[in-house]
């Protein structure tokens, strides 16, 4: 069950956004390990548009 955080400025929801992102890229790049697809980096990218 997901638990809804919510932010006190745009900034600190976009590090929440970002940190899901790094959340889901780590687990996507353990999975793809797993298969035999080894992976050098995960790039993320991310800007302050809000």
């Amino acid at each position: 069950m997901l638990q809804s955080t919510m932010a006190l400025s745009t900034t600190e929801a976009e590090y929440m956004v970002v940190a899901e992102g790094v959340k889901e890229a780590l687990w996507l790049s353990g999975l793809l390990d797993d298969l035999g697809m080894k992976q050098e980096c995960v790039k993320l990218s991310c800007d302050s548009q809000s």
